[in-house]
């Protein structure tokens, strides 16, 4: 049996985990493996962990597209003609970076039950559906079962298309299998409680977040989760934990205001020890997205882009809690700190990260950001620092569409959050002429230098919300010195 491992960007950190973590269960697996990888994974780090994993390997390059199922699609169409075309007679075991290994030797165990069952096909059966999970042992001529559906599908996922061809000839397997498409409407995630699993079962689909991985392995999994992760244990003094890592998030919207405030951080170059992320959909424009890597480039020690699928629903805060999540879930395959900053977020001082960075470390609470006060709404705002494990922490905010997610997330963050007010400064609207935090119906813009000597707090090194570019041009001009 071929084993067939496919990495998209958006799915390189869990499957640098999920490699290691196979690794540790099992050692070398005496299987072939076909890796394909999409464009922008890191493939010497993939390749290599595959190799250490598996004894050969094969690198299949993939054109596929990033957005889902095309890409997933293309993908899979793309191996099956592969294999067809060297003449492979072997089953084929597609395997997905969100589906983990629970105990030794799956794999193997997983092609006895194949060999027994005496199909060309063995999965899951999702029975709601009458369809076999796309986690499963597929024959080397699955194109004469499903030529059309199978192969040529793009807007709905293979498995979805081919299930009336498919689920005739698959033999049930879901003793070893197990597929938790999602938990009250979210992903499954993963706390110390693992009683979701099944206890029969030796492979888990689907865990997006790492922290199943990170819950069965109990550290003994070094985390190269993506290029902006090092290695960190949690448990190091303050002089070595990792740095907070700045994310960007920016859609089609709002990215020229965050490319005109990456211009003014570029001329500060207060940065240079910490990384960036720029996060964003398929739906923002790829040049303007390249744009603000270059300029950010100059201003941060690293920078690389997350891009997630696009939202389906667009509206506020619909779409920016779908952004958060996703990006929650993907900071979560790491270990460093991460200060969520929007476009119209202002940063005002050259120190203000190396500020925030100590007043973190000093507090001692995983979260840290300005507490909105007024009318006792007692919540920190969304632009502030969050841990690693943010996905662990407030899982029913994370699940939430109707709520923005920072108000949301007020009772699971209740008493781990340090009230940084004074550095974060937070202005919802203006109300007679003065700053609020929760009045007033439009956000300050074309802010005067009068009004932002007024406003602004002297200790305050970065200021959210403004819309327009006018504090970004006071500071570039130096008119607030």
């Amino acid at each position: 049996m071929i084993v067939s491992f496919s990495v998209c960007q958006r799915d390189e950190a869990n499957a640098l985990a999920t490699l290691e973590w196979a690794y540790v269960l099992d050692g070398l697996l005496p299987y072939r493996a076909i890796v394909s990888l999409a464009a922008g994974v890191d493939a010497a780090r993939i390749t290599a962990a595959a190799q250490k994993l598996f004894r050969a390997v094969t690198v299949l390059p993939s054109e596929a597209p990033e957005a889902w199922p095309q890409g997933k699609n293309a993908t899979f169409q793309n191996l099956v003609r592969w294999l067809d075309l060297q003449h492979n007679t072997e089953p084929f075991f597609w395997w997905e970076p969100d589906a983990i290994p629970l105990k030794r030797n799956w794999l193997a165990m997983i092609e006895a039950a194949h060999k027994a069952g005496g199909q060309p096909f063995s999965g899951y059966i999702y029975d709601a559906l009458g369809s076999m999970d796309c986690v499963g042992v597929y024959p080397p001529d699955f194109m004469s079962y499903s030529p059309l559906n199978g192969m040529l599908c793009r807007a709905a996922p293979w498995d979805a298309c081919a299930k009336l061809e498919v689920f005739p000839h698959v033999h049930r397997i879901n003793h070893l299998l197990q597929f938790v498409n999602d938990v009250d409407g979210f992903p499954p995630t993963f706390g110390d409680d693992l009683s979701l699993l099944r206890p029969d079962v030796v492979l888990f689909h689907k865990s997006k977040d790492g922290s199943l991985v990170q819950q069965l392995s109990k550290g003994k999994v070094e985390r190269f989760m993506g290029k902006m992760f090092g290695i960190a244990n949690r448990q190091e003094p303050k002089a070595n934990r990792e740095k907070i890592t700045v994310v960007f998030p920016v859609c089609a919207k709002d990215i020229d205001q965050a490319i005109h405030h990456a211009k003014w951080l570029g001329k500060m170059k207060g940065c240079s020890n910490h990384k960036a992320i720029i996060a964003h959909d398929g739906e923002c424009p790829v040049t303007k997205a390249q744009d603000l890597y270059g300029l950010l480039e100059g201003a941060f020690q690293s920078v690389a882009r997350f891009v997630y699928p696009t939202p389906q629903e667009k509206s506020y805060p619909a779409a920016a809690n779908w952004a958060f999540a996703r990006v929650a879930e993907y900071m979560g395959h790491g270990s460093a700190p991460w200060l969520w900053l929007e476009s119209d977020c202002v940063v005002l001082k050259a120190n203000w990260l190396d500020t925030l960075q100590r007043e973190y470390d000093d507090a001692g609470q995983p979260f840290m950001g300005p507490v909105v006060k007024e009318r006792g709404y007692g919540h920190v705002n969304g632009s502030c620092v969050y841990p690693a494990d943010t996905v662990r922490r407030i899982p029913r905010a994370l699940r939430q569409s109707k709520v923005a997610f920072d108000y949301a997330m007020r009772e699971e963050v209740n008493g781990d959050c340090h009230d940084a007010s004074h550095l974060i400064q937070h202005i919802w609207g203006v109300v007679n002429g003065q700053p609020s935090q929760t009045n007033g119906a439009q956000p300050p813009e074309k802010i005067t230098r009068e009004q932002a000597r007024r406003w602004v707090l002297p200790s305050a090194v970065v200021l959210h919300r403004v819309k327009d570019n006018s504090l970004t041009d006071l500071l570039m001009q130096g008119e607030l010195k």
